[in-house]
């Protein structure tokens, strides 16, 4: 994570080296988000030990200064992958990817989650579009009463349709 001034200074630096720097080859950031204040939060995945992906979350301040970190590691040892975040009008903040589940072969599911200005859980979410079907979420907003919409895609019987759904504050 970068940030640069508008003639292209940088003003600081951060970086993510996953649960074991020595042994973690691929950490990832894919979604971001800015609050009104300039508060940063970033959404992603680190490699973990137990051969899966787990689901990252790292908030920053306007100044850099790191704020809380979120992993979450599926219970079955699958991965997770966060792809998109945003700041809800209460400070909190949505995170929305997608969670592999069991089953034969394994599937995708859209997950969601919500934090609060502190980093606590306060809710989650989960599509799972049908039995053995890939369902993922690639994008969210969040409007000014906190309803969060979620795009993405979901399979049913083989073909991939657009889904776009919303959860309510």
């Amino acid at each position: 994570m970068r940030k640069y001034d508008a003639n292209n200074q940088l003003l600081w630096a951060d970086t993510y080296a996953g649960s074991d720097a020595l042994l973690s080859n691929l950490d990832e950031g894919w979604g971001v988000a800015i609050d009104d204040e300039g508060n940063i939060a970033v959404a992603g995945f680190t490699d973990t030990l137990d051969d899966a992906y787990d689901l990252w979350l790292r908030t920053y301040a306007s100044d850099g200064q790191p704020g809380w970190t979120a992993i979450f590691a599926n219970p079955d040892q699958l991965s997770e992958h966060g792809r998109a975040v945003g700041f809800g009008p209460d400070g909190s903040v949505v995170v929305s990817g997608t969670q592999w589940t069991v089953g034969e072969p394994n599937h995708r599911n859209v997950w969601l989650r919500k934090y609060s200005d502190a980093g606590q859980v306060m809710w989650t979410q989960t599509h799972d579009g049908g039995e053995l079907d890939d369902d993922e979420s690639w994008g969210l907003a969040i409007d000014a009463d906190g309803s969060v919409m979620v795009v993405g895609y979901t399979t049913l019987a083989g073909d991939q349709q657009i889904l776009a759904r919303r959860y309510a504050p």
